[in-house]
């Protein structure tokens, strides 16, 4: 984040000892508002339950004031469903814990709500329906391939004469529906490593995430 210190430092200076003025104020949610605003719309996003965030989409997030004790947001969310006329204007007040104690430190809070809001939650595995189908998948081809093993995983679909036939019907025969499995398993661990790699890249480079957030 040396990029948005540096960012603030040089566009936002205001003495120690002053308060935060609305000018101030102002000044600071233009600049979050103009560079910042993936911060700001994961800052909206954070103030929605796990069950909203799933159900709703995240329109015009704007940082609208800051003060020593919080900051104010206003955005619009619309329901995910593709109806159109189902949205409504929120206003949240995001509480500072602890409180700011000085003007001085409005930029690292900042920050660091920066790296909270934008920080993997790993309740999503459960929480997100897309998230904990794909893992299972990836637990049920990783244990077939590594724990049961092949032979092992024929014998146990072939004594099932219901799901034997239907995977012969569809596959031609259980020998090679699990060995799909067995390449399916090594192409999804590739293929996220590389996705992880992207997206850590990204992260790093653009967002500039640390590590401390990143894991």
């Amino acid at each position: 984040m040396s990029s948005l210190r540096k960012q603030f430092d040089s566009s936002l200076k205001q003495s120690e000892s002053d308060p935060i003025t609305k000018e101030y104020s102002e000044k600071i949610c233009s600049h979050m508002n103009c560079d910042h605003a993936l911060s700001v719309y994961a800052m909206a996003i954070s103030t929605l339950s796990s069950f909203e965030q799933n159900k709703l989409i995240v329109k015009m997030a704007k940082l609208t004031s800051v003060s020593l004790n919080d900051y104010k947001l206003t955005f619009v969310t619309c329901n995910n469903d593709g109806q159109e006329g189902l949205c409504e204007m929120r206003c949240r007040t995001v509480p500072f814990q602890p409180p700011i104690d000085s003007v001085t430190s409005v930029r690292r809070r900042l920050v660091l709500e920066h790296h909270r809001v934008l920080a993997p939650n790993f309740f999503w595995i459960v929480t997100d329906p897309l998230m904990t189908f794909l893992l299972t998948s990836c637990l049920a081809l990783g244990i077939s391939t590594h724990v049961i093993g092949e032979i092992y995983t024929i014998d146990y679909l072939n004594r099932i004469s219901v799901i034997s036939n239907l995977i012969a019907t569809v596959f031609g025969s259980v020998d090679f529906f699990v060995r799909i499995i067995r390449v399916m398993w090594f192409i999804t661990i590739y293929a996220h490593l590389l996705e992880a790699l992207y997206a850590t890249y990204h992260l790093k480079t653009k967002l500039k995430m640390n590590n401390v957030s990143l894991f």
